[in-house]
């Protein structure tokens, strides 16, 4: 009998963001998931303390045109070398659900390196290309047509 139809949760990856994320310092260590039924988004949960969660999707998934470019001290300090394939994940706004209104922060992404899973969240090199609130969903002029 083939059961290859039936889902499997998808494993929570564990990684440290040992400089914690940008104004929220004291947050480094992280579990993701896959939101189910929302693909291509993410839930990253920080561990301890604090109950934070964040939504974070691949730039991948939604923008080709996306290309990365960090500084040299960011690729050192995450032993990031020409040829590797880190993760790259950008951090989700949602505004509002009815009407929806979301938006992905595409000038600070984070970046994980995938044999260590150490991550930073950098501000790329030639972030003038790109918005901090670039616009995923806006059903915000629909609002009055349901």
């Amino acid at each position: 009998m083939d059961t290859s139809d039936s889902q499997q949760p998808a494993p929570k990856v564990s990684f440290e963001i040992p400089f914690g994320l940008i104004g929220l310092k004291t947050l480094t260590q992280f579990e993701m998931e896959p939101i189910q039924d929302s693909p291509p988004f993410h839930r990253i949960r920080a561990m301890g303390e604090e109950p934070i969660e964040l939504v974070v999707l691949e730039p991948s998934q939604f923008l080709e045109s996306y290309s990365m470019e960090i500084s040299d001290e960011d690729a050192l300090d995450l032993d990031i070398h020409e040829g590797s394939q880190p993760l790259v994940l950008n951090i989700v706004a949602i505004h509002s659900l009815n009407p929806q209104y979301v938006t992905v922060n595409l000038v600070a992404p984070l970046v994980i390196n995938r044999e260590t899973m150490l991550g930073k969240q950098v501000i790329l090199a030639g972030s003038e290309r790109y918005s901090v609130s670039h616009v995923l969903v806006d059903n915000r002029g629909e609002a009055g047509a349901q």
